[in-house]
């Protein structure tokens, strides 16, 4: 019962085995077909063989090959229609044209990479062989396989013909597929270092276009001396005097040595290169101009602005005033670099390119203008903080103050513009107001302005200021509701900026010392109480102690 089960266990491999190696049987409809394509294969060769016009022939044939094509495809299931084995395409194509365009760039480039490339050239060759090597024998199998399971002269006919077509070409293809394997061996076995890599291109390169590319640059450099000596010399022997007229010209004359020196400096090395016959280099000179050529249209227009502001003609010109970054400058010179100057800044002269003036609008300037409210060592007062101090620094960034006890403060330059302040420096006048008692009322028009006058300019004669007093004026000013104010103000020079705030105290001391030696009476403020209806004092004035 054992060996019952055993036997057919032991067994099954073997019938499986025998079974896979048996030739899959056609389907009727296959037979059918290829029996219908040997027929009209028969004929066409037929027709072939009578048919004396070449056009005629040439479309047979055409139809011979599509006719094959469709007979490996039912024998085999592939098809071979598109290889690249047996066709021969030579299509028009937009890259090969490009390619015969730039053919001088493209050979120069594959003589310098030639042997990776050909490594990689050898590695897709070898596969395609390999491919078409194993497409061979598939439709070698396959037609071996319909042989054996026909019995159709006609069919066996054209399966032993094509059959030896496909032996010679999977033979061909396997010295190929050899002789590849060979040449990528021994390729690979010529790796060079990276160092001699390089090496070997720099050489390569100097051998066959260096020596041209340096005869351009010399020639190049050639001409720009003779540009620059010619240059000098004009400036030198005709436009050698100053004024402004000439100027203009002599800008003019920059802007066209320019331009001669950009299209010129183009045209001689292109022209060398034309001469030289070096395409490669000639090619790719002129897809470097082509490039900045077609970059240039977005500049043109602020070359234009450019030539205008240095033809002194534009909103920006010479000895004119601007305002830049809220100060303002005398334009002293407009060119590729301009010059600003405010000559009241230390660090006053900036060099700006001429781009930044394309935005900037200039007026003409007065004599009298100032360029700066003030000046190192002037001593302003602040209005609104009162603070007193002298400018020990100003520059287009910066200014710096000093106050008496040498406390420094510093502010931005635009931000000290936009402060509200007055310059001491250049002359200044102290009001005070000084109030008497009503009691003095007869005399306040007259009398007592006129003693206050004498009596301030004897005792500031006797102090011996180190400035001058310009006028000292006393006038009765307002009536206030407790006394009489006395405008007393004093006209002061520059020099006495510094003394500002001890003046003022000292004019007050001086007041008082004048009221005391007098006789006058100082006022002070009075209190009124209102109380309640029916109280005995409604109406009482007090003195506040």
């Amino acid at each position: 019962m054992f060996l019952r089960i055993l036997l057919p266990i032991l067994l099954l491999p073997i019938i499986l085995f025998a079974e896979d190696g048996k030739t899959p049987a056609l389907k009727p409809e296959v037979v059918e077909s290829l029996t219908q394509i040997a027929n009209s294969l028969n004929t066409l060769e037929a027709k072939k063989e009578e048919e004396k016009n070449p056009e005629q022939i040439k479309l047979i044939k055409t139809d011979l090959e599509d006719l094959e094509y469709d007979f490996i495809e039912v024998a085999t299931g592939l098809n071979l229609a598109n290889s690249e084995t047996l066709g021969d395409p030579n299509n028009f194509s937009w890259s090969n044209e490009l390619y015969v365009l730039l053919s001088p760039v493209i050979n120069e480039l594959k003589e310098i990479s030639s042997r990776p490339r050909e490594i990689e050239t050898i590695k897709e060759a070898l596969a395609k062989h390999e491919q078409d090597f194993a497409n061979s024998a598939e439709v070698i199998t396959g037609f071996k396989n319909i042989q054996k399971q026909t019995n159709d002269p006609l069919l066996e006919k054209y399966l032993t013909k094509f059959q030896e077509k496909w032996l010679e070409e999977r033979n061909k293809t396997e010295t190929e597929v050899t002789i590849l394997k060979q040449r990528l061996a021994t390729r690979l076995a010529e790796k060079k270092s990276l160092g001699a890599a390089l090496t070997e291109i720099f050489d390569l390169f100097f051998k066959n276009r260096g020596k041209n590319l340096i005869l351009t640059i010399l020639t190049c450099l050639l001409f720009l001396l003779i540009l620059k000596l010619t240059n000098r010399l004009i400036y030198k022997f005709i436009l050698h005097s100053h004024n402004r007229k000439k100027e203009s010209y002599l800008k003019l004359l920059k802007i066209c040595y320019t331009l001669l020196v950009i299209l010129g400096t183009s045209f001689v090395f292109v022209g060398t290169l034309f001469y030289l016959e070096d395409w490669l280099l000639l090619v790719a000179t002129g897809l470097i101009l082509l490039t900045i050529a077609w970059s240039t249209k977005q500049i043109i227009p602020r070359f234009w602005m450019q030539a205008v502001l240095m033809m002194n003609t534009g909103p920006v010109r010479e000895e004119e005033r601007v305002i830049y970054q809220g100060i303002p400058y005398r334009v002293r010179k407009i060119n590729f670099n301009s010059f600003l100057i405010n000559p009241e800044l230390d660090g006053g002269i900036l060099r700006l390119p001429i781009n930044d003036l394309a935005a900037l609008r200039s007026r003409h300037a007065n004599k009298e203008e100032p360029w700066f409210p003030t000046q190192k060592g002037n001593w302003i007062l602040f209005l609104e903080s009162k603070m007193h101090a002298q400018v020990i620094f100003q520059s287009p960034e910066n200014v710096i103050l000093q106050q008496l006890g040498g406390s420094k403060t510093q502010l931005k330059t635009i931000d000290f513009l936009n402060s509200k302040f007055i310059n001491l420096s250049n002359g200044f006048r102290i009001n005070l107001a000084f109030g008497l008692d009503y009691l003095h009322q007869k005399d306040m028009t007259g009398t007592i302005p006129r003693i206050f006058k004498e009596a301030l300019d004897k005792k500031l004669t006797d102090s011996k200021l180190e400035f001058s007093i310009n006028r000292i004026s006393v006038e009765l000013a307002k009536a206030n509701s407790s006394s009489l104010d006395l405008a007393v103000m004093i006209d002061c020079d520059g020099k006495g900026a510094k003394d500002y705030q001890k003046l003022e105290r000292t004019l007050s001391r001086l007041c008082v010392s004048i009221c005391n030696e007098q006789g006058y009476s100082i006022p002070f403020d009075q209190v009124r109480l209102h109380l309640a209806d029916g109280a005995n004092l409604s109406g009482r004035m007090l003195t506040s102690e």
